[in-house]
């Protein structure tokens, strides 16, 4: 148990907690108002899950009224696991010199406490404390799905939704039960059962009462020693996600040089939301707007058709926040139609502010890059934009002084291991080259590299991609979501079938996290078409939302190593990590295709409404 959670960034964790209301009959005489809905009546009932959903614990009885920290200290949980009866483990020791033993996942109802991890909370959060409260919000998401089962159990084991307080603690540990033996005889919950048919014959899904109890922002009684726990395992958090993602990159090589070789990739992993850097693209912007459903580069030509995805495709289709935290007049630290600096890559450029909007807690704008092709306009978030004056302005000349000088540096060694024959007829001069007369596009004007990293797609694999274009962008279909397998499963069985034949060779681990890490990012910024930005948003907007390696499949999963070559392209690795990576990964694809049957579909079914 405690290590499915340490896969999660959370050792020790024992489970996660939290409150639900379910219907019940008001006892004779009793105030309604107790009983929290003006249309239904509500008890309160408190569990505790594993990451597999199984039901640790239960306590209920208490009026809907009661908020959560409440009836956490009325349960005997809460007197056990004070007395330091409960989450008993082999202790660990956290950054700080925090040494803890275990404790449960809970949100801001509950206070924290030495055995209770809850988020930071609030909306001005530096970047380590929102990903530790991203991370842990994901994580304890299992307590949702765990609500839905248990109501829909209830549901058919009662026929009906209300029962009276005398038998409704009785009945509802009998439903735990029977949903923690469905768990562990493997029958899959039908969710079909929780579909009616309204006056109008449509099927529609059963109000289970799932809202959640009123939740205060608990934090009083918090001790230094609660808070130490937090600050650790956020702390421990962040530096095994930077571990995950240099050991991706860098395979075998040592870890100084695979953090300075990584330095791009973790840059565009880092920067949620932003699709592709690619440093170079003239063709791009000589051919104008590409077509805006196309699959990637160099896997199309197999069957004829274009197929290169366009980061275009989820720059401008990005949805409109409906729920707006500001007023419409508010449009953050900076205006629309203002002049701005920006950061793409390692560089600054000009730019201009179209549109704002406030999502998901911090401002993100809609960026013109001035001199640019609109197809390179995207949303950024705030950390990637300057005001326009005069100190930022000497910023963006440094860095495009440093990149020439690094330019330069490359450009002689190239020089000196082949010369261009007949002198000024070569590149490399530049008397003769009609350079941009915006003076930020300069670093544009260099020629790609030649791709040294290639990806070896089998052929059936080729076809697959083809397949996946055809119905998406010419049938209007959509793959339907949660998937089956997800990412996560079918990179979890592969990681499960090298550990097996390599026992004690870590570097399978850190490949698989890596992917993990590099998918949740990378889905949204460059993975997704255009008519399947609706369905992302629905998917993974809101706070509570499982990460993308839980919802989709193998289909997204293998659009990622479409793009894998040009990003690894512009990381500067060396030879020998090079060519370490590109095994592995080749050889991650031979498991999908001797798979591809069970991994992939033949018809994904879901339209597009």
């Amino acid at each position: 148990m405690t290590r499915a959670f340490g896969a999660k960034g959370f050792p020790n964790c024992f489970g996660a907690i939290d409150c639900t209301h379910v219907y019940v009959d008001k006892p004779a005489n009793a105030p309604s108002e107790n009983y929290f809905d003006r249309k239904q009546q509500f008890s309160v009932a408190q569990v505790v899950v594993d990451l597999d959903m199984r039901i640790l614990d239960v306590f209920m009885g208490y009026p809907g009224s009661v908020n959560d920290q409440r009836v956490l200290r009325n349960s005997s949980l809460f007197r056990r696991a004070e007395a330091g009866e409960l989450f008993v483990a082999e202790s660990f020791l956290l950054p700080g010199g925090v040494s803890k033993i275990g404790y449960l996942l809970g949100d801001n109802g509950y206070s924290p406490r030495t055995w209770m991890v809850v988020p930071y909370g609030g909306t001005d959060q530096a970047g380590d404390i929102g990903l530790f409260d991203t991370r842990q919000k994901t994580t304890r998401g299992v307590v949702d799905r765990a609500f839905g089962r248990l109501k829909g159990i209830r549901r058919l084991f009662l026929h009906h939704h209300k029962t009276n307080m005398d038998s409704l603690p009785q009945q509802f540990l009998a439903v735990c039960i029977i949903h923690n033996l469905l768990l562990e005889a493997g029958i899959p919950f039908d969710d079909s059962v929780l579909l009616e048919p309204d006056k109008n014959g449509n099927l529609v899904r059963v109000d289970l009462g799932l809202q959640d109890p009123p939740r205060p922002v608990s934090q009083l009684g918090a001790t230094d020693a609660a808070l130490a726990l937090r600050d650790g395992l956020r702390i421990d958090a962040g530096s095994r996600e930077d571990s995950a993602l240099v050991n991706f990159v860098g395979g075998a090589v040592n870890s100084s040089a695979r953090k300075r070789d990584i330095w791009w990739i973790r840059w565009m992993v880092e920067m949620e939301g932003v699709a592709v850097d690619r440093l170079a693209q003239p063709a791009a912007e000589e051919a104008g707007a590409r077509s805006g459903d196309g699959v990637a580069d160099g896997v199309g030509s197999a069957g004829g058709d274009d197929t290169n995805m366009s980061a275009d495709d989820t720059k401008s289709s990005v949805l409109q926040s409906t729920k707006m935290a500001h007023s419409l007049r508010d449009t953050g630290p900076f205006l629309e139609g203002e002049k701005v600096l920006a950061y793409h890559g390692p560089l600054i450029y000009e730019a201009k502010t179209q549109k704002a909007e406030f999502r998901k807690k911090e401002w993100r704008y809609y960026v013109h890059y001035l001199g640019w092709s609109k197809n390179w306009d995207e949303w950024v978030g705030i950390e990637r934009l300057m005001k326009y004056t005069e100190a930022n302005l000497l910023k963006q000349k440094k860095l495009f002084k440093q990149n020439a000088e690094r330019k330069k540096l490359t450009a002689g060694k190239a020089g000196k291991a082949g010369g261009v024959a007949g002198g000024g007829g070569g590149s490399g001069g530049g008397k003769g080259r009609r350079r941009r007369a915006d003076s930020s596009m300069e670093e544009r004007d260099g020629e790609e590299p030649e791709q040294a990293f290639r990806i070896t797609f089998p052929g059936t694999l080729k076809k697959q991609l083809i397949d996946d274009w055809k119905q998406i962008t010419q049938e209007g279909e959509l793959v339907c979501l949660p998937r089956e397998p997800t990412v996560n499963q079918i990179l979890d069985n592969y990681l499960e079938l090298k550990t097996k034949r390599e026992s004690g060779n870590d570097t399978w681990k850190e490949l698989v996290a890596g992917m993990k890490t590099y998918f949740n990012k990378a889905l949204g910024a460059m993975l997704l078409y255009k008519s399947e930005r609706e369905q992302f948003e629905a998917a993974t907007g809101d706070e509570e939302s499982p990460l993308p390696v839980e919802i989709y499949g193998a289909e997204h999963l293998l659009r990622m190593f479409v793009k894998l070559p040009e990003l690894i392209q512009y990381t500067n690795m060396e030879p020998e990590a090079m060519s370490h990576l590109q095994a592995k990964l080749n050889d991650f694809l031979k498991f999908l295709q001797k798979n591809q049957t069970s991994f992939f579909l033949s018809n994904y079914g879901g339209k597009k409404k």
